[in-house]
């Protein structure tokens, strides 16, 4: 026989059992949604709960007028605003979310509120950002933060320094009493200059014209007039820097424990007065073995800004001659090492060495800081064995004192790898102190 029971709903069925009279049994299933029990006022089943929260609210009162408020959601979905705050950002995402509102007039907002609604339709609850004011004519207090790179520089040159706020920057000797802006700005000329930051938290140059030597600090002023701390670190100024045995003068840096020129080497003659034999025939250059230099394409204003080129016969400290002035010295692959991990290692090293521009670089490589103060340029080199010059702008070249056997030694190329060449390149040098 057949008997057709109808089921109700879940736990509203009545219970029935199977015998060995049944010998056709089937089951169908439906699923019902039934009005009232979902989770929306209309009866619909969620599928997904969406929620949001306040992580970060609007400090009261506030002199911005386009104040920032911070919301954390469990979803991705559009923003609804509510009341007087509305934003030009309509996508919130999962996690932390950080709106800016549009330009408010000052007063009180108080029925400001968001919520997200995902791409299915689900809406968050709603979020009502906790009462805040708006007065713009309320003074800002809040002082700048200054920084400058230390190093060595002739009063020729300029500091690098930074601000975290937009104003002026003040390179200002440490024999000032600093403590207010007035104490800075009526001091005599000869002991502080100044540069106006037009761009936050980015390297800007400071002129050292004019300044007597000694040691120097930076503060910073905002449009607020509110005055920095000094700087942690110190720039040093000096009238005539380190002087090679031509005369020519270079800035130096300090990176570490090392006490490094901040330019390339370009003197022509040996610490003790003798030439350094200047080669300018290109087949001459692969037939010298007791120490050379040229001029990149035997022009002497390439020397002037990226240094001259030696062969390694030249820069070899152990020759008694001594390339470096008193007191320096050709680095060794070692101590070029110690440099390259005072800056965080190969991947970081050259960006924090490399000089920012294109001035000494065809382009521009991003991440470029020269937050170490190292002004390393794109030197290019001369070839061992045709004496013909390349890569000017395009690499850096430097030579180590460190060799191996009679005809190779090594170079550190971008601050980035040693190499082992043949002692007949062209390299530029940089001298490291005692």
């Amino acid at each position: 026989f057949s008997v057709v029971r109808k089921v109700g709903y879940y736990g509203e069925s009545q219970p029935f059992s199977i015998d060995a009279q049944t010998n056709d049994l089937r089951l169908s299933i439906s699923l019902i949604q039934v009005p009232g029990t979902g989770t929306d006022a209309g009866g619909g089943i969620h599928t997904t709960t969406l929620a949001i929260e306040e992580v970060t609210a609007i400090a009261t009162t506030t002199s911005d007028s386009t104040p920032e408020y911070t919301f954390a959601s469990t979803g991705a979905g559009s923003i609804t605003y509510g009341g007087s705050c509305y934003s030009a950002i309509i996508i919130a995402n999962i996690g932390n979310n950080t709106i800016t509102f549009n330009a408010l007039s000052d007063g009180t907002y108080s029925n400001c509120t968001i919520k997200i609604i995902d791409s299915a339709g689900n809406e968050s609850n709603t979020l009502t950002i906790p009462t805040f004011t708006v007065d713009t004519t309320v003074l800002d207090t809040t002082a700048p933060t200054a920084s400058v790179t230390a190093a060595t520089i002739k009063n020729s040159d300029n500091a690098t320094v930074r601000s975290t706020e937009t104003g002026t920057s003040y390179l200002v000797n440490t024999a000032i009493s600093v403590s207010n802006l007035a104490s800075i700005t009526g001091s005599v000329d000869n002991i502080s200059n100044s540069v106006a930051i037009s761009l936050a938290n980015t390297d800007t140059k400071l002129p050292a014209t004019g300044l007597v030597d000694g040691t120097y600090k930076v503060y910073a002023v905002d449009a607020a007039g509110n005055l920095s701390a000094a700087s942690t670190d110190n720039v040093t100024i000096v009238s005539s820097g380190l002087v090679d045995i031509d005369g020519n003068e270079y800035s130096t840096v300090v990176i570490g424990t090392q006490h490094w020129m901040a330019e390339n080497l370009k003197v022509t003659k040996y610490r003790n007065g003798d030439n350094i034999t200047h080669i300018t025939d290109n087949p001459d250059w692969s037939d010298n073995t007791t120490g050379a230099y040229g001029d990149y394409e035997d022009n002497t204003t390439y020397s002037d800004t990226y240094g001259r080129l030696y062969n390694w016969y030249a820069v070899d400290n152990s020759s008694g001659r001594y390339i470096c002035p008193e007191g320096w010295h050709v680095p060794t692959k070692n101590e070029y090492n110690d440099l390259i991990n005072d800056l965080g290692g190969f991947s970081n090293a050259f960006l924090k060495m490399r000089e920012t521009g294109t001035e000494h670089w065809t382009s521009e490589l991003a991440g470029t800081s020269n937050s170490s103060g190292f002004t390393l340029l794109g030197n290019g080199f001369r070839i061992y064995d045709s004496g013909n010059f390349m890569n000017i702008k395009r690499y850096s070249y430097m030579w180590t004192a460190t060799h191996s056997g009679s005809n190779s030694a090594y170079y550190l190329s971008n601050a980035s790898s040693f190499s082992l060449v043949s002692k007949k390149y062209g390299f530029g040098v940089r001298c490291l102190e005692d």
